[in-house]
């Protein structure tokens, strides 16, 4: 997904809805029931995938219970069926991958950006041709972008979506029946609500639109996480900490990390932020190491302390300096800001889309700050609004430049 904020208004599509029912699957699940974890498995899908045009992909990974995360299950669906790829068991799985970054092929997904990013994460790997879905239901008017919901309002399909399966860890195994089924039904009606939302952006005038967010989404980079050593002054409020407070907290936040990495569960499972953030407080508080007054949990009550010590000993973190912000506008040009929010929204109207889908805020407040439509012509040009913004919109922002 882009970066804009998509919750636009929806077009009234009413389409008579048909329950789909999940058959539970308790034998061991094998090739022939679309599961698969060898090899020569994988090969027979592969060579069956060469021939198709358009398949639907998905995943699940563990960023919940696992640190660090990575993929664990690759569902695939095309006109032979759902197919699910177990990367716990398989490690090496380049022949998909090279199904996956064929340019002649075009991969559907619902929401892709958590996928594109783990799967350049996880393989290096980037997807030849992408179609978004959820994208897709933003241009078409959709209120909600959930699979189920923009399945079910765009061609009467009903999946059932249990909140605990989304969030379960899909790293261990054997995967239940209800996983399975729940796996598969994210991709076996991809390919026809492609073919639906295509006809109706086209209709409308918006494939080219949708088409350009595709490619965006697609060649979004990967971004690592922050190290922690720089990763702890993002925690909340660590800035109203002193600067021995955050040495302190800096030296704890590191310990958790490394205890993270060796259980191999997320930091925040360890124990939490606001345990880090009090230690600190005591710490800048009385100067001294901790005593029994702070409650530790038992087993790291000795890595703690030594953290704590290293804190007390290190020197201190003067303070973090502020995020950068736009120069505030001022009375004329929020006046101005005002008025391109009205035409903003104005337009949104017109076309029945959520008016953020149109421009961005931020750069309405940048256009604000022009003193001429000149300037104002040289910040559409920054890079900033998409060519299609810029092709059907920009001389709407333009316009109260000649007044």
């Amino acid at each position: 997904m882009t970066g804009n904020s998509l919750k636009p208004k929806s077009l009234g599509i009413q389409v008579k809805s048909k329950k789909i029912n999940n058959q539970k699957q308790d034998k061991k699940m094998s090739y022939d029931d679309g599961y698969i974890d060898r090899e020569e498995d994988l090969l027979r899908l592969t060579d069956k995938l060469r021939s198709e045009d358009v398949i639907a992909v998905d995943m699940e990974s563990n960023g919940f219970f696992r640190y660090p995360e990575s993929v664990c299950l690759i569902q695939i669906g095309f006109g032979g069926g759902q197919f699910l790829i177990d990367t716990v068991v398989m490690k090496n799985i380049d022949p998909l991958l090279a199904i996956l970054a064929d340019p002649d092929r075009v991969c559907v997904l619902h929401s892709c950006s958590y996928d594109v990013s783990s799967f350049k994460r996880d393989y290096e790997c980037e997807f030849g041709e992408l179609y978004d879905t959820a994208i897709a239901a933003a241009f078409l008017g959709l209120d909600r972008l959930g699979l189920d919901s923009v399945l079910k309002a765009t061609i009467g399909v009903d999946i059932p979506k249990n909140k605990k399966l989304q969030r379960c860890d899909w790293t261990v195994r054997p995967l239940r029946s209800e996983q399975i089924a729940y796996a598969k039904s994210d991709v076996k009606f991809l390919r026809e609500l492609r073919e639906v939302q295509i006809k109706r952006l086209s209709e409308l005038g918006r494939m080219e639109w949708v088409e350009e967010e595709n490619e965006i989404a697609k060649s979004a980079a990967y971004n690592p996480p922050a190290p922690p050593e720089t990763a702890f002054l993002k925690a909340k409020r660590v800035n109203t900490l002193s600067p021995r407070g955050k040495a302190v907290y800096k030296e704890v936040f590191l310990y958790r990390d490394e205890v993270a990495l060796r259980r191999g569960r997320p930091p925040f499972m360890v124990f939490s932020n606001d345990l880090i953030k009090s230690i600190a407080l005591h710490c800048e508080t009385t100067g001294n190491p901790l005593d029994r007054s702070v409650k530790l949990p038992l087993p790291y009550i000795k890595g703690i302390n030594a953290a704590v010590l290293r804190g007390l000993e290190a020197p201190p973190i003067d303070d973090i300096p502020p995020t950068r912000r736009r120069p505030r506008l001022d009375g004329k040009q929020m006046a101005f800001f005002k008025q391109l929010k009205r035409i903003r929204s104005e337009l949104g109207e017109r076309l029945n889309l959520d008016p953020a889908l149109l421009w961005r805020m931020s750069h309405l407040e940048k256009l604000a700050g022009c003193a001429s439509r000149k300037e104002a012509e040289a910040a559409i040009a920054d890079g900033e609004p998409r060519g299609w913004q810029i092709q059907n919109f920009a001389a709407e922002f333009l316009r109260p430049f000649e007044t």
